[in-house]
């Protein structure tokens, strides 16, 4: 059974953040609804969504609505504009209300547990990066950057150089996104983080890879944590 976060909004304007290929979204994503604020700041006008998801109760339902699951490292942040009715580059058929900005987090594959992956893996997100990147995004935006930077005030923060544990949503033909904010991905850059549930109390990581096995949460925490200097 899924639940629905409950996020209050203004207007809806779903911006890729989340996904499943069990949606029938038109936008390729699982958000219900998202709210949209501007704040101008040090001459950037930032756009802040906040997204209302679906929030899986444990890990089964998780599992199960993802297409891909897997732990990475992440070595790379770029930035595209896509339509986010087909989650692809706009085309000149595209209504220019539908063209996004979109943060791509490209990342190294350690373990795959759902689903068939390459070495590396693209994962794009709704919204750009607020204080960073800045020269990278407002080249992406180009004529668009009087609009400002749209930002998803509600996702966490995915780092170059940190692992994490990725649940996916795919659809053919786009890079995968994740299945929500506060689920669809979790650092496990440390043991603590691996452990702790969500935000609702859910599910963690090591409940994720536990449900593959026993022998994949030992053998994930003796080649991360548990190795002798």
């Amino acid at each position: 059974m899924k639940i629905k976060a409950t996020i209050s909004f203004l207007m809806t304007a779903a911006l890729l953040s989340g996904c499943s290929a069990g949606s029938e979204s038109p936008s390729k994503d699982l958000s219900v609804s998202s709210s949209v604020n501007s704040i101008s700041e040090n001459n950037i006008t930032y756009n802040y969504s906040y997204s209302d998801y679906y929030v899986y109760e444990n890990p089964e339902e998780l599992i199960s609505a993802a297409d891909i699951v897997l732990t990475g490292k992440v070595t790379d942040i770029s930035f595209k504009m896509l339509d986010y009715v087909t989650a692809l580059p706009p085309t000149e058929e595209t209504e220019e209300r539908y063209i996004k900005l979109c943060t791509i987090y490209t990342v190294d594959v350690i373990s795959t547990y759902k689903g068939n992956v390459s070495e590396s893996i693209n994962i794009r997100v709704a919204g750009g990066l607020k204080d960073k990147y800045l020269d990278e995004q407002l080249r992406v935006l180009g004529e668009r950057v009087s609009k400002g930077i749209t930002v998803t005030s509600n996702m966490p923060e995915i780092e170059i150089g940190e692992t994490y544990l990725f649940s996916l949503g795919v659809f053919e033909g786009t890079d995968p996104c994740l299945m929500n904010q506060d689920q669809g991905v979790i650092c496990v850059s440390d043991l603590n983080s691996a452990v702790a549930k969500d935000i609702y109390g859910y599910v963690s990581a090591k409940d994720i890879i536990s449900y593959f096995g026993n022998e994949k949460w030992t053998a994930f925490e003796s080649e991360n944590f548990l190795k002798t200097e």
